[in-house]
């Protein structure tokens, strides 16, 4: 079982010129002037699956086990953070000119072998490095992505394929939706009398995948 959850280069600094730190615009907690989940919200998919740009940071978010057919088991997780540095964007003057930022997680843990793989990503959305679209939906930092099949949809959701790979492990899966989606919280879910918090969870069945361990295949 696989479950998604949506919430709404130098990579030391994100704009040099302004001297913008990249840890600092990731965790800057200023909300000011940004959408805020604070009533229910109605959501509307499938274009919600894809990007608010009226909220400040939004993630997608995959966590699944898998086992071989010798019966290894395996776990992974898949995240792409979205997060603006301003509520609206300025003329770009260049094509690097950009006020979204994209992080990236992926780990891999082998769970037969008692192994962990990870790593992480950072980059700005100019010059497409980095995206979000609803139509077709597809969320993307470099070459990891995850994507819209187009080979049809169960519940609302396309069926999708994600892919994140380093030098040690690889996930590229198709993944297509069992069950219809759950609001957490009634579509907001609080943290704190200011921090709130809407998410959406999937449950995504795989279908097609495979799996590389350093530069060795395994079916799975």
């Amino acid at each position: 079982m696989i479950l998604l959850s949506a919430g709404c280069s130098e990579r030391e600094k994100i704009n040099s010129q302004n001297g913008i730190a990249l840890s600092k615009a990731m965790g800057d907690t200023g909300d000011e002037g940004f959408d805020k989940a604070i009533n229910k919200i109605k959501f509307n998919f499938p274009e919600d699956h894809g990007p608010h740009p009226g909220f400040k940071t939004e993630w997608w978010y995959f966590t699944g086990n898998l086992t071989t057919k010798d019966n290894k088991k395996f776990g992974y997780q898949f995240t792409i953070f979205r997060s603006a540095l301003s509520k609206t964007e300025t003329a770009r003057n260049s094509e690097w000119n950009s006020n979204q930022i994209y992080m990236s997680h992926f780990a891999v843990t082998d769970i037969s072998d008692n192994e962990f793989f990870f790593e992480e990503r950072f980059s700005r959305e100019g010059n497409k490095l980095a995206g979000a679209q609803s139509a077709p939906f597809k969320v993307w930092l470099e070459d990891w992505q995850i994507s819209e099949t187009g080979d049809g949809e169960s519940f609302g959701l396309p069926d999708l394929n994600i892919k994140a790979k380093n030098e040690k492990a690889e996930i590229n899966f198709k993944l297509k939706s069992v069950k219809p989606a759950v609001l957490g919280g009634f579509g907001t879910q609080p943290e704190g009398e200011s921090d709130r918090k809407c998410f959406v969870l999937l449950f995504l069945y795989q279908i097609k995948n495979r799996r590389k361990n350093y530069f060795k295949w395994k079916r799975i």
